[in-house]
């Protein structure tokens, strides 16, 4: 298949690069949310499940 040829309005080229950021974006935030995910149970870790909650004295 020839480089000028189109894919909707952009080049066979410039489509495939756009594929390949936009690809890049959905791996960057699926580690973005796992990172999210890690940061908050260091802040705040799970309980034991059907542990009672001991109440914070300030």
């Amino acid at each position: 298949m020839p480089a000028s040829t189109k894919v909707g309005s952009v080049t066979l080229q410039r489509y495939e690069e756009l594929v390949a950021e936009d690809r890049q974006l959905g791996l960057d935030e699926t580690k973005i949310q796992f990172k999210v995910g890690d940061d908050a149970l260091d802040i705040e870790p799970m309980r034991p499940h059907g542990g009672s909650q001991v109440a914070a004295c300030y």
